[in-house]
């Protein structure tokens, strides 16, 4: 799939009109607070130019905001607001893990992001 992903992005290819037979989605997770890591990972991608290399995005919840700030190339400012004071004054309370503060979701979105960045350039990911 890697291959497909760095194949399609060095072409330029764009859905509708691909040289290849396959058909390539995106699911995105939500779950409130943790679309942190989502966002993360959505940002990267549309640095690395791979928003067009997928046919279909899909996303549940917050993942479903997520797909849709990364389809115009607005991914970067969508994530932004994981951190933003006026968005997350006092960090969020996710139910299943505790509280979290907001630079919390800034590194975990970095993180994540940093994780996307090595596979796409030839790495593995090292969860």
């Amino acid at each position: 799939m890697l291959e497909l992903v760095r194949a399609r992005a060095a072409d330029g290819s764009v859905s509708g009109v691909r040289k290849d037979p396959y058909r390539l989605a995106l699911a995105i997770e939500g779950a409130g607070s943790r679309g942190t890591y989502s966002s993360g990972m959505v940002v990267e991608l549309e640095r690395r130019g791979f928003t067009q290399v997928f046919d279909d995005v899909y996303g549940s919840s917050m993942g479903a905001i997520t797909g849709a700030w990364l389809l115009p190339g607005k991914a970067e400012h969508g994530a932004s607001f994981w951190w933003h004071p006026e968005v997350m004054p006092n960090g969020c309370t996710c139910r299943c893990r505790g509280t979290a503060s907001t630079p919390t979701a800034a590194r975990s979105a970095r993180k994540v992001g940093n994780r996307v960045s090595k596979c796409t350039e030839g790495g593995t990911f090292d969860w």
